[in-house]
This record gives structure tokens, sequence and C-alpha cells, in this order.
């Protein structure tokens, strides 16, 4: 990334993260939840299922909702194409149904490494697709065109594509006749709730992208996007956190309650504790950025709220997806309006900051929501108290990164003073975790 923002114009990078921000909009919607429910009926015992029919069946199911996903493409081309380009091409949604098709194909290969546990198949699949787009910013030197880097990027997911359906093909192409139309029901049933909390949790995350573009020009989504990419790095650890926690949880919530509760500690305080590190250590990374983009390091801190949040609601929401998917839909609902309102209100005034902020306050909506409503199914948070202090720690970080963004000796000061005070706060936690484990 530091390399992408020396040589490439905010203005291009915001045109190629606003074709992926509107085509990942609707991929995780198209794969119809399948993703989840493989996740959710893997250790099961459905009457018809194997763990390879099971795979077989969320593949072809998904490639149907790409189908309808090239359609709604076609529909609004002209809405995308002006939103992306800035002019008018009947060729945007092609692109758009090939990425969409491509990636949520990826999207459901990467999930069966994660199920079996193997860690770095899944790591290498989400480093090569992350990889893919950042070689498509690159490519503007080659094509010096935003259209021909988008086929660039086409080309590389479809490489991807082809390592995946190579690895899998023996389980793709299995039959799910055998599968009983009660057990697909079920399936079914688990995973359409899903489809518009998907749709709406991409929508969440891209509107200040939307209002950006709509109320300045891509140049200032590009230096968001710039920003976001070194949020990122908070990113891969909340990935490898994901690899365990989904599978780990569906195979023992029933009888590891107790490790699952002294887990969630664990996880807060380990994303907390990266979050306030990479503050502390900003001024390290954004020497390496390009001049344009260093503006985004004022609001650096509120959009690190967002992954941050993200991971601790995944821990104590875990009663929602176990046995009520369906509230999935008010908790994203509830994020989307409040991101709503306050884009409306803030980005138009403050541009990239009132953007940023947005996404932080909106994240901690969707955290408390998700909480209120997990915890009635699935008890994870034994000390509420505790936890609205963590959330409250790294959200007064966020404020210090931005109120003394130039005085970085009294920043970095303030910083470290709370990540004393988390570890503080969590090394009892910690000790009995260790123990737990041991014992298990």
């Amino acid at each position: 990334m530091p390399v992408i923002t020396r040589v490439i114009e905010p203005s291009d990078l915001g045109k190629i993260d606003l074709f992926v921000t509107f085509c990942t909009m609707l991929v995780y919607a198209s794969t119809l939840g399948m993703h989840q429910a493989y996740m959710r009926f893997f250790a099961d015992n459905l009457e018809g299922i194997t763990k390879d029919n099971l795979f077989a069946f969320a593949v072809k199911c998904s490639t149907c909702g790409a189908g309808i996903a090239a359609i709604i493409c076609l529909i609004f081309n002209k809405n995308f194409t002006e939103s992306i380009m800035g002019e008018q091409s009947n060729h945007i949604w092609v692109l758009m149904a090939l990425y969409i098709f491509i990636t949520g194909f990826i999207a459901i290969s990467k999930t069966r490494p994660r199920m079996y546990g193997n860690v770095m198949s899944y790591t290498v699949l989400v480093v090569l697709e992350s990889l893919s787009i950042k070689l498509c910013y690159l490519s503007l030197l080659v094509t010096k065109d935003v259209y021909y880097s988008l086929w660039v990027l086409i080309f590389m997911v479809g490489v991807l594509m082809s390592i995946c359906l190579i690895l899998n093909r023996k389980q793709i192409f299995i039959s799910i006749s055998h599968i009983p139309k009660e057990t697909k029901n079920a399936i079914f049933i688990y995973a359409l709730p899903t489809i518009p909390v998907m749709f709406l949790a991409n929508v969440n995350t891209s509107l200040p992208k939307i209002f950006l573009n709509a109320y300045f020009d891509a140049g200032f989504v590009g230096v968001y996007t710039g920003c976001l990419t070194l949020v990122s790095i908070i990113t891969l650890i909340q990935a490898g956190i994901n690899v365990f926690w989904g599978p780990f949880v569906f195979e023992n919530y029933k009888s590891q309650q107790r490790l699952i509760q002294s887990m969630h500690l664990v996880i807060t305080f380990a994303i907390v504790f990266c979050g306030l590190g990479l503050l502390a250590t900003q001024d390290i990374i954004y020497c390496l950025l390009g001049n344009k983009y260093r503006m985004s390091q004022a609001f650096y801190g509120f959009l690190l709220c967002s992954p941050i949040y993200y991971t601790i609601g995944e821990t104590v929401g875990i009663g929602i997806n176990i046995k009520k998917t369906y509230w999935n839909i008010v908790t994203t609902s509830v994020a989307l309006i409040s991101n709503l309102v306050f884009c409306y209100f803030w980005v138009p005034r403050f541009g990239n900051l009132g953007a940023s902020f947005a996404v932080a306050i909106s994240s901690i909506v969707m955290l408390f929501v998700k909480s209120f409503i997990g915890e009635r199914y699935y008890k994870v948070v034994e000390n509420p108290i505790k936890t609205c202090l963590t959330i409250t720690l790294f959200f007064t970080g966020a404020l210090f990164s931005y109120l003394f963004n130039s005085q970085i000796l009294i920043r970095c000061i303030l910083i470290v003073i709370l990540m004393l005070a988390l570890v503080v706060l969590y090394l009892k936690d910690i000790k009995q975790f260790i123990c737990q484990w041991n014992i298990r």
C-alpha cells in the first residue's frame, strides 16, 4: 500500500475502490447465505448430508445467486457506471457480473479449509484475494486507464478461482440429488435470512464512500480507501480469529460455555490491545505513505473502531447465529440507519472526518444491539461493565489520536497509558483462560 499511494492518484484509486465496493455489496448476498449455512451444518448430522455434498450444494446455490446478481447489474448499469466512472459505459455491468460470480465462488471455497482447521490454506486464499486488488491498483502504471485495470483485476481473481476449482473439483461435482427435501428446506431456512443481513452489512460499510463520492469526488474516496487499507492491518488479526471462532463455537457451544466466555475476554483484550498498539505506532506507518494520503491520519483511529468492535460483536452475539439468525437483520438494520443518519449530517460538513466518525459511532451502536439480543439466547458476557470499559478505552484512544494528531509525544504517552490500563483490567482473566485451556 505505501508504494501504491506514492504512484497512484487518489481519484483513480477511488474509482477502482468504488467498483469493488458496489460488487461487494452484491457478492455475499449472491451466495444466498450458503457460506454461513455450510459452517452451521458442517458438524451436524442432518439426514442425507455429508461434508462433501453440503459443499457441493452451497456452490451450486451460489452459482444461481450470481446469475440473479448479473441481471441486477444489467438493469442498473447506468447508475453503477455513472457512480464508478463518472461517465456512461455499456460494459461495466459485464465486469461487475464476472467479479461477483468469481469472488462468490472464492468466498464459498475459503470456507472449506476454514472448517477443516487448515489455517494456512485459508490465509493464503485471503492474502491472494487481497493481493489481486493491490496489483490492480499498480496496473494503472501500465494501463493508464481504470477500465483496463479492472479487466486486470478480473483476470487475477479468475486465476484464483481456477485454483480453487482445481483443489475442490471432486467435491464441487458431487450429486446433490440424494439430499432430502426436508434437509434442503432446513438449510434454506437458516441461510436465507442471512441474505439481507449480508447485503445490509455491505451497504453499511459502503455508505461513507457513496456519500463522499456524491458530495465530493473519487479523490476523497481514494484518500478514505488509502486509510482503510492501513486499517486492514487489524483485519488480518480479525481474520485469524474468525478462522477458528465460528467452527469452534458451533462445535462446542453446548458443552464448553465457560471456555467460550473466557475466550470472549481474551479475544476482546487481544483485538483492543493490538488496535491501541497501531494507534501508538501510526506515525511509522504514515511515513511510508504518499503526501496526498497523509491527511487521513487524523481519522485513522475512528476507522479502526469498526473492525475492532465488529470482532467483539461477533463474540457477544453468537446466540443469534446459533439459534435466531433473523435477529441479524435487526442488528444490521439499526447500524445501517444510524450510519445513514450520521453520514447525511456529517459527511457534507466534515468530509472524510465525518465519514470516519459516522462509521465509529454506528459500529458502537451495532455492538450494543447485537450484545443485547445475543445475550438473551446464549450468555457470553459475565461482566458487562468490563466490556463497556474496554470499548470506552479504545474509543478514548481514537479521540486522543485525533485531538493530539500533531503532538506525537503526548499522543503516544496517553495511548500507552490506555494500553497499561487494559492489561491491568484483563490480567486475571488471561491467567484463568490459560489454566482452563491447559485443563481442556
